[in-house]
Order: structure tokens, then sequence, then C-alpha cells
């Protein structure tokens, strides 16, 4: 490699690194920012029920905030469709092959990556 590739490379791979520690930064201040909102979000709903305001829409700065229920659904696991099969399947070797079927026919890829350590 000539020692002008040779420093093209260099400069990119310093140019990546400083762009992922960029990304670190904000992906650490967005994880802040996200649990400084959801303790907000738990005050304010305490707060609206206290004040018996949970069924009521209110106004600020031209928006609308309500509070709402939302049916929120775990992530399928193999941990979960091993104890919904062992109800639906009594059959242990029939449960166990079908996890296994699952667990080795996923869909995968494969991707370069860089790794920086």
């Amino acid at each position: 490699m000539s020692s002008l590739q040779s420093s093209d490379l260099a400069q990119q791979l310093q140019n990546y690194m400083k762009i992922e520690d960029e990304l670190q930064e904000i992906s650490n201040r967005q994880r802040q920012l996200r649990s400084l909102k959801q303790g907000l979000q738990k005050d304010i709903i305490e707060l609206m029920k206290v004040h018996k305001l949970d069924n009521r829409t209110l106004k600020l700065n031209g928006r609308q905030i309500s509070m709402t229920a939302k049916k929120q659904y775990t992530g399928i696991t193999f941990q979960y469709l091993d104890k919904t099969l062992t109800e639906l399947i009594p059959d242990q070797t029939q449960k166990e092959y079908v996890i296994k079927y699952l667990r080795e026919n996923r869909e995968t890829k494969i991707m370069d990556e860089i790794k920086i350590v």
C-alpha cells in the first residue's frame, strides 16, 4: 500500500472514530433525556390523577395534552415461546422440536463492520 493510500485510510479512520464518538455522546444524552422525561411523565400522571384531570384534555402553548392508556406488548422471546407452547402443546418433545426449528431457521444476515476496541 502506498503512503498516499495509507494516509487516506488513516484520515478516513480518524473521521470514522470521531463520528463514532459523537454518536456515543448523542446516545448518552438521549438516554439521559428519556430518563428525565419518564420521571416527569410519572409525576405529571400522578398529579393529573390527584387533581382528577386524567379524563381531561389540557391546552398548553397551543398544544393539547391528555392522559391515555396504552397497551404495550412485550417482545416475543424464546422464553415466552417456551412458556406459551407448553400451554399449547402438551408433548414436550414436539414443543422442543418447534422451538429448535424456530431458533435454527431464523433469518440472518452477514454484514461487514468496523469494530473499535
